[in-house]
């Protein structure tokens, strides 16, 4: 499945003298940004549960394993955020459309660098785990990635490099970061969107996990969140910060797939 550049749509038209003098001269208060951060949270929150609620029922009526069917649960639940992300997508193109954009091919080879570096850096946290904080549990989603993986390789690499990366920036970055630095709080809206994407990955403490090595973990998503922030919000292209996050994911799908037991 290859990035169509029309995913770029509403961030590729060029910038006129017009619509660089439409772009807000002054961020919102902070009161205001925060409440709206909120508010498109929220939202997008109840829209995606409900979308898949709506999409389970089916298999739920019947009383089917959804443990038998991880990946197509994954996926109905990738394909409802996406769905839920949809209102507010449209509702931020106006503001897309005034921002500067990086442009395609150096935005692209900063994804590659950034994807590359993120997966490198994840590598040294692994080699750095027993000296700082001894040995941690896998994070949480490693056991079904990796019974997907074997059940299912060329799907679940399609979901977890393709469609996953694509749905998450779409959302986090595309929707939410999109609507801050609109808003003019662009450190405010990394800080956010990347705590939302460690927390969505890694939510709450499990009962083989005390709260340092939760906290670790819970870094190193947050690490990663950053990284593909700060490359969408550099190159302000969609397209930029799916390749970041796809290139990494790719990479740790590659060593779980090679890597015995």
């Amino acid at each position: 499945m290859a990035i169509d550049p029309a995913i770029d749509r509403g961030l590729s038209r060029p910038i006129g003298a017009h619509a660089a003098a439409a772009a807000p001269t002054r961020p919102s208060r902070l009161a205001a940004a925060l409440l709206g951060f909120a508010a498109d949270a929220l939202l997008l929150g109840l829209l995606t549960a409900a979308l898949a609620f709506l999409g389970l029922a089916p298999l739920l009526a019947r009383r089917v394993d959804l443990d038998a069917h991880l990946l197509a649960v994954m996926s109905l639940s990738f394909v409802a955020m996406a769905v839920a992300a949809w209102p507010l997508w449209q509702r931020s193109r106006r503001h897309a459309a005034v921002q500067p954009l990086m442009a395609l091919r150096p935005s692209l080879g900063l994804a590659v660098v950034v994807g590359l570096a993120t997966f490198a850096v994840n590598a040294l946290r692994s080699w750095l785990e027993p000296q700082l904080v001894g040995e941690v549990p896998e994070p949480s989603n490693v056991a079904p990635i990796l019974a997907a993986l074997a059940s299912q390789p060329w799907p679940a690499m399609a979901v977890f490099v393709l469609l996953g990366p694509w749905v998450e920036e779409l959302l986090l970055r595309r929707v939410l970061l999109g609507r801050m630095l609109a808003r003019g709080w662009p450190w405010l809206g990394v800080l956010l969107t990347t705590s939302v994407f460690a927390w969505l990955h890694e939510p709450l403490p499990r009962a083989d996990l005390v709260t340092g090595q939760w906290l670790w973990l819970l870094s190193g998503y947050w690490l990663m969140g950053a990284l593909f922030a700060w490359v969408y919000w550099r190159t302000r292209r969609l397209s930029a910060a799916f390749a970041a996050h796809a290139i990494n994911n790719a990479l740790a799908c590659g060593v779980l797939l090679v890597t015995p037991g």
